[in-house]
């Protein structure tokens, strides 16, 4: 990860004591977009964590999905994701569902993930975070076959992330 653009308006250097320093305007560029990600990384992996579970408390598979901002499934830029704990319906039976921040899109290279009863394997996918920063700062969150989510900066075979325009 690159480190952040740090600049101020103001440096002051305090008459009593030349040690204090006084910084007006101080600014991280970069930072907010970063926590942002972050939370939503957090969030995703919280879904997938909280996916296994109930996948193998109630022995019956459980679906993980991209969404649009109606809440249908789909692997376009999504503008959050969802949890199911059916083959049916998706919104009757959605236990988490939840959308990112405008600037924020979410892509998959399936249309549905399936995590298994018993929640110890899973289809094989990658979910990528973009932001309005672009493919640069872009992150992908790998689930393999063991239904175990992995944090990358590329994806599953090596390669550079993608986004799409905004």
């Amino acid at each position: 990860m690159e480190s952040p653009t740090i600049w101020w308006k103001s440096i002051k250097v305090a008459r009593a004591d030349a040690q204090r320093v006084y910084v007006a305007g101080y600014q991280v560029a970069g930072t907010l977009a970063d926590v942002r990600r972050l939370v939503a990384i957090t969030g995703i992996l919280g879904a997938i964590d909280s996916a296994r579970r109930v996948a193998a408390s109630r022995g019956r598979p459980v679906s993980l999905c991209v969404i649009d901002s109606r809440g249908a499934c789909g692997t376009r830029a999504a503008r959050g994701f969802a949890v199911d704990d059916s083959q049916g319906t998706p919104q009757a039976s959605r236990l988490i569902e939840r959308l990112l921040p405008e600037s924020q899109r979410l892509h998959s290279n399936r249309d549905s993930i399936s995590i298994a009863g018993g929640g110890l394997a899973a289809t094989p996918a990658t979910l990528t975070l973009c932001d309005r920063r672009g493919s640069a700062a872009a992150r992908a969150i790998i689930l393999s076959r063991t239904a175990r989510p992995r944090v990358s900066e590329r994806d599953a075979a090596g390669r550079a992330l993608t986004c799409p325009e905004f």
